[in-house]
């Protein structure tokens, strides 16, 4: 599988905010608790809490989808009830089983750089969030 065999998706409150081209992150870690008995020699691992990375979403900036929407993601910063799916896909672009769905809250809305002297350079919207767990 290529990393270009996803299809990346978010929603909220049943609005569909669309397609994204690129998701980063999300990797799920657990600090693990070592803890040593009276007698023992060496602590043993006794389980821990979950915990999962930020995840970024980006896109190219196409005025048309994105500038009447922007306002609104940077206000809802900080809100929750944000859907992240991630459907793989095969060969033809077409989803393969299940989609793998991540939840989280919005942190940041970054807007795409711009420079008058740049040659070529793609804008790109990217969103960031405190990740929960997949559900």
């Amino acid at each position: 599988m290529l990393k270009s065999q996803f299809l990346t998706t978010l929603s909220r409150a049943g609005k569909d905010y669309g397609k994204f081209d690129s998701f980063s992150g999300g990797k799920g870690t657990t600090s693990t608790v070592r803890y040593r008995e009276g007698g023992e020699a060496e602590k043993k691992p006794i389980g821990g809490t979950k915990d999962r990375e930020p995840i970024t979403l980006s896109r190219r900036y196409k005025s048309e989808r994105d500038h009447p929407i922007f306002k609104e993601l940077d206000r809802l910063r900080g809100t929750n009830g944000w859907s992240l799916l991630r459907h793989p896909l095969d060969g033809d672009g077409n989803v393969i089983g299940e989609p793998v769905p991540y939840s989280g809250v919005l942190e940041a809305v970054t807007p795409p750089d711009s420079d008058s002297n740049s040659d070529g350079e793609v804008a790109m919207l990217t969103l960031e969030f405190s990740a929960g767990p997949i559900g």
